[in-house]
């Protein structure tokens, strides 16, 4: 017994070791930061979006919702088992399905089934699916804490995870492997996206930051915080430009951030409870939020 601890105890101090390394090797290439590459930028000032639609039909907490490709309809899914499509347009209900679902991934298509299907389940691992044969097809696993978000990446040849140990992962879909590993955060990763370029990533934790990782510089490029924000971040989602970053928090409230200067912008209040799920369609022209407050709204 003696023997086993000190050879964990050894391993664990080579994996720090190797950890250190890794982290100063990271910084020796790190030759400039984000806030004083956009020094020269603009501030985009006070967004201020107004809420235009409170769409009401759920009965339970919604967990997550997507866009159509038309940016017109938009799918949401609920404790209560449903899936419901709305027009937002309208702010009527066009479709109702009595499945439940956790999180949702939309097809290039529309709000089409897809015939593949990422997963984040409540384990350490992700699973792709074929969802013509009901099978899995590739099991990727390296993350030590349940998995908790997912993305695919704008080529979808890539995706990225992010999990309660805190770790933010790069996997390639074909090969099924871990491609980078990102870290800075100290509590669960609850929600995670790609840009649009898909060279950067962001996240949202309980450790009430967001933070900016650049793929090609191997690094976090800028942490997104307010001393006086106490709450977890739940979900996230970035306008079509990738200047403002939507992020839902546990205080019942979605905060807007400037990407390039780090800075909170702007808030949109009017949740009676935590909002866990928020996007943009690819118009751009507006955001949505999601709640356990069973609500959706719709601001521009």
């Amino acid at each position: 017994m003696a023997a086993e601890k000190a050879e964990m105890d050894a391993l664990k101090k080579e994996c720090d070791g190797l950890r250190a390394q890794i982290e100063a090797a990271r910084k020796a290439v790190n030759d400039g930061s984000m806030t004083a590459a956009a020094s020269g930028v603009a501030s985009v000032g006070r967004v201020q979006l107004k809420l235009r639609k409170t769409l009401k039909g759920h009965l339970a907490k919604i967990y997550a919702m997507h866009w159509s490709a038309d940016s017109r309809q938009m799918v949401s899914a609920s404790q209560d088992g449903k899936l419901l499509i709305w027009d937002c347009f309208t702010g009527n209900k066009v479709g109702l399905h009595g499945i439940y679902l956790g999180q949702l991934i939309r097809t290039p298509s529309g709000l089409k089934t897809p015939d593949l299907c990422l997963c984040p389940l409540p384990v350490i691992v992700s699973c792709l699916w074929d969802l013509e044969t009901g099978k899995q097809k590739v099991i990727f696993t390296n993350h030590i804490g349940d998995c908790m978000s997912l993305a695919l990446s704008p080529d979808m040849s890539t995706f990225i995870s992010g999990a309660c140990d805190s770790l933010a992962k790069l996997w390639d879909v074909r090969e099924g492997s871990c491609k980078q590993t990102f870290s800075g955060h100290t509590s669960d990763i609850n929600a995670i996206s790609f840009f649009q370029s898909g060279n950067a990533i962001i996240t949202g934790s309980d450790d009430c930051q967001c933070k900016m990782y650049d793929l090609r510089a191997d690094q976090e490029v800028i942490c997104y915080q307010d001393s006086s924000l106490n709450a977890g971040v739940t979900s996230l989602a970035v306008s079509s430009s990738g200047r403002l970053i939507f992020a839902g928090y546990d205080d019942f409230n979605c905060h807007i951030w400037d990407s390039l200067k780090g800075e909170k912008v702007g808030v949109l209040s009017g949740h009676d409870n935590r909002v866990s799920c928020t996007g943009v369609p690819d118009d751009g022209m507006g955001v949505c939020t999601g709640s356990w407050d069973s609500f959706l709204k719709l601001w521009n």
